[in-house]
């Protein structure tokens, strides 16, 4: 699927401003953006009530699991790559955008999704590389319809 296959009026169009941003964080035109996190949030909580160090343990965990990605990152799609940005979480709508954090070909890209009734966590992989990075998103059409363009790869 290229940028000229997507159809307008769907639920990507939910992401348009997302996509706008980010396309011009980047200086490259974008097919979408979405934005995604690592997995393991909820054992980071569960383990901070054991300490500082099962917290940090736990965080660790989930941070090799996502291949050192930040904790919150924009996966975009361009016509050839798969990027993610990293940002920081804020209050505001307007998270600053961090540094591009790692690039996939999308071609080359393997992409398991699993849905639940809250989220889609999502395995991407990179056989060529030997890389597997979980990650999961929020369950909306928009984001069911972005998961849908990175399986779809080229």
């Amino acid at each position: 699927m290229t940028s000229k296959t997507v159809q307008r009026g769907s639920a990507l169009d939910e992401l348009a401003d997302i996509t706008a941003r980010i396309s011009a964080h980047i200086g490259e035109p974008l097919i979408a953006a979405c934005p995604f996190s690592r997995r393991g949030q909820m054992t980071q909580k569960f383990a901070s009530k054991f300490g500082a160090l099962a917290y940090l343990s736990a965080r660790q965990h989930a941070k090799s699991k996502a291949g050192g990605l930040p904790e919150h990152f924009y996966l975009a799609v361009t016509d050839e790559d798969v990027r993610a940005i990293g940002y920081k979480l804020g209050m505001t709508g307007k998270e600053p955008l961090g540094e591009e954090v790692a690039v996939w070909r999308r071609d080359a890209l393997e992409v398991e999704a699993r849905p639940s009734s809250l989220w889609i966590d999502v395995t991407l992989g990179s056989p060529s590389e030997g890389e597997r990075v979980d990650c999961r998103v929020g369950s909306a059409p928009a984001s069911q319809a972005f998961v849908e363009l990175l399986r779809a790869g080229r």
